[in-house]
């Protein structure tokens, strides 16, 4: 399939707040692939810092096991 069509078929399995960001964009920008994709990213803060800022937030569950724990990390 030719980038110019992914954004349209990302949109067709979008929802809620997803789909409010697509919807807000112009009709220029929604065939743009990567700058919905930026968009998406941006909203849910995915970014590098986002990253890091859950990661030094997240602690241990009163009755979590370590494994637990592990497997929550990688989820992030």
């Amino acid at each position: 399939m030719p980038q110019v069509q992914w954004s349209f078929q990302l949109a067709r399995f979008l929802q809620g707040q997803a789909l409010d960001v697509y919807k807000r964009m112009t009709d220029e920008d929604v065939g743009d692939y990567d700058l919905l994709e930026n968009s998406l990213l941006k909203r849910f803060r995915l970014t590098e810092g986002g990253y890091g800022r859950r990661f030094k937030s997240v602690r241990i569950e009163v009755g979590e096991t370590a494994e637990q724990f592990v497997d929550m990390l990688k989820n992030i």
